[in-house]
């Protein structure tokens, strides 16, 4: 018997997941620290959320939610890959409060952090873009704009002082105000 799709629920799940995913991913990440495992986590994390998404509460943290499903499929990862380095119940407890503490100022800092790149030139976007987004390696970038590996790390290095200053100064003000 086939089971009917909602549209509406699976436009919902959508939604909350593209707004929360990263903060699941940066829970299991934290736990798991083998990026295959991890990706295959999150693979069966998403996988169960959405067959129990008639059980989830409209209004309450999606990504609370999610990262409470994650955190059983990493006790089950753990069990099954590595039963000689088991952490207790209560250091695994305190990972978790610890993740989320961050968790729940990552969306802050990130917005932040994009804020303070809008400020900088087309050029530091340019090489922003092509070490992180297109993964190239200096050498790669080097050859891309006519440059050194050298020359590109002195300017990159400038580029993230520039954007930790800026995010430094931008938190401060919003704790001010």
């Amino acid at each position: 018997m086939k089971q009917e799709i909602n549209i509406s629920d699976t436009k919902s799940f959508i939604g909350l997941l593209v707004a929360n995913q990263r903060r699941i991913w940066a829970f299991i990440l934290s736990l798991v620290p083998n990026l295959n495992d991890a990706e295959d986590i999150l693979q069966e994390t998403l996988v169960e959320m959405w067959a129990k998404f008639d059980r989830y509460q409209p209004g309450t943290d999606f990504a609370a939610w999610g990262v409470t499903i994650a955190k059983y499929k990493v006790l089950t990862y753990r069990k099954k890959h590595r039963p000689q380095c088991v952490f207790s119940e209560e250091a695994l407890q305190l990972l978790e409060n610890d993740c989320r503490r961050v968790l729940d100022t990552m969306d802050t800092h990130l917005d932040v952090l994009s804020q303070c790149i809008q400020k900088l030139s087309s050029k530091d976007k340019r090489l922003l873009s092509l070490r992180y987004e297109m993964d190239m390696t200096y050498q790669k970038m080097a050859d891309c704009v006519g440059s050194t590996p050298q020359g590109i790390h002195r300017v990159l290095s400038y580029i993230h002082g520039r954007l930790a200053q800026c995010i430094r100064l931008t938190l401060r003000l919003e704790e001010a105000s």
